[in-house]
This record gives structure tokens, C-alpha cells and sequence, in this order.
């Protein structure tokens, strides 16, 4: 597998790790920023001699947001010596509720603002940006994410050995 993104910048991006006492294990947060003019991927044969499709995409933007305060990213090694990465549930602060249409009349003030602002904060958000997407001559236009939210997630390696 072949990716190739001449003048690519890598801004902004980090990876805070904390300590989780509770969970005893490592909870970080971790934001990729990427940008390219151009990113081309393709798979060629071994000896290189015959390359399969190329997909190109100009004007490529990835800024990936995992893990927070709220919801850190879970990292863990199983007795095996298997990864566990992992982004569990958020739970909802005691005691109150959000009315049934949403609106902060009705609802509890201290748990809608609790959840207006996590789903408001740009901090928590990722976003991805194409600007034109193309499979060898075939162009399928621009494409774009906005303010996607991981609510949860878990990968896991396993040995196939066993």
C-alpha cells in the first residue's frame, strides 16, 4: 500500500496521558491534525511491476479528536498481552433529566447545560474535508464530516495464533 501526501503539515496535533485510579489503567486524549493539497493511496504487486487503482484526494483535511476529560481514551494491555483501546460511554451526571423535547424548560438546568456544552465544545468534535475525491479518472466531487463526536469505541487486537 502506497500513501503519498507531498506538503503535508501535521499542526496542532498531541497526546495527553493521565493515570486512571478508578479504572487502574492509562486514560489519555489524543488530537491528529493533518492536512495535504494532496493525498494520493494506491496497491502495487510486491516487485512493484503492476499498481491497482489510485485514489486521489486534493485539498485533504483530518482533524481527528479522540478521548476527553468526560470520556478519556482507555489504553490497556490484557494478561495475554493483548491492546485494548478503548472510548467507554459517558455517564450522565447524577440526579437529573432532560424533557423529552429537549428543551432546558422543563428540563433539569444543571444536566441539559451539562450536555449542551460537551455537545457544543469544538474541543470534543472531528472533522474531515476533501475537497475533490477521485478513483483513477472517475471524480465523485468534494466530500465533508463536520462535528463528528466518538460516543464509544473499542478495538481490541487479538493473536490469531492461539
Amino acid at each position: 500500500m502506497n500513501i503519498h501526501a507531498p506538503s503535508a503539515v501535521i499542526d496542532g496535533s498531541y497526546i495527553r496521558i493521565w493515570g486512571d485510579s478508578d479504572r487502574r489503567q492509562m486514560a489519555g486524549k489524543f488530537k491528529f491534525n493533518f492536512y495535504s493539497s494532496e493525498m494520493t493511496i494506491n496497491t502495487c504487486s510486491h516487485d512493484g511491476s503492476a499498481c491497482g487503482s489510485k485514489i486521489t484526494m486534493s485539498d485533504f483535511v483530518l482533524e481527528l479528536a479522540m478521548g476527553n476529560s468526560l470520556q478519556p481514551l482507555l489504553f490497556d494491555v490484557d494478561g495475554t498481552g493483548n491492546f485494548l483501546l478503548e472510548i467507554d460511554t459517558m455517564a450522565a451526571p447524577p440526579g437529573g433529566s432532560v424533557a423529552d423535547n429537549g428543551l432546558r424548560n422543563g428540563s433539569d438546568a444543571a444536566t441539559w447545560d451539562f450536555y449542551n456544552n460537551y455537545y457544543s465544545s469544538s474541543e470534543y468534535k472531528s472533522n474531515v474535508s476533501i475537497g475533490n475525491f477521485s478513483v483513477n479518472a472517475r471524480d465523485f466531487g468534494s466530500a465533508r464530516i463536520e462535528g463528528m463526536i466518538v460516543q464509544h469505541l473499542k478495538i481490541q487486537t487479538k493473536d490469531l495464533g492461539q
